[in-house]
């Protein structure tokens, strides 16, 4: 999804900036085997939606809006999937704006550094 990433403005810049862009702004994402249409179709929905107090969860009758849009027809296990995608997404949004925060998968053979405030921190914890 990253190398399709295409700004509106892409074309009033030179390749070579996009290309940077993609390499700068876009984070690696882990490996999916399985199931990448209902990553596209979840983006194509809007992983979140305007709620009384923010952002809230896509919600059933915008899937079913969607659907009937769209003329695509979802499983029930795939419109539960993509309800339960976007309450994970909302909530990883939530948990990615603490500082220091990992990402939600790990890397294997990566141990992570812990940085020289967190080694203090935990050095004050432990005594």
């Amino acid at each position: 999804m990253r190398s399709a990433w295409v700004p509106d403005w892409a074309d009033d810049v030179p390749e070579s900036t996009v290309e940077a862009l993609r390499e700068t702004y876009m984070p690696e994402m882990p490996p999916l085997e399985e199931g990448s249409y209902l990553v596209g179709y979840l983006l194509e929905l809007g992983p979140v939606h305007a709620s009384g107090m923010g952002q809230g969860p896509i919600s059933h009758e915008s899937i079913l809006a969607w659907q009937a849009l769209t003329g695509i027809e979802l499983e029930p296990w795939e419109a539960r999937l993509l309800r339960r995608l976007s309450c994970d997404y909302l909530s990883e949004s939530h948990r990615a704006q603490k500082l220091g925060c990992e990402p939600p998968w790990k890397i294997e053979g990566v141990k992570r550094e812990q940085t020289a405030l967190q080694q203090s921190l935990r050095a004050l914890i432990e005594q």
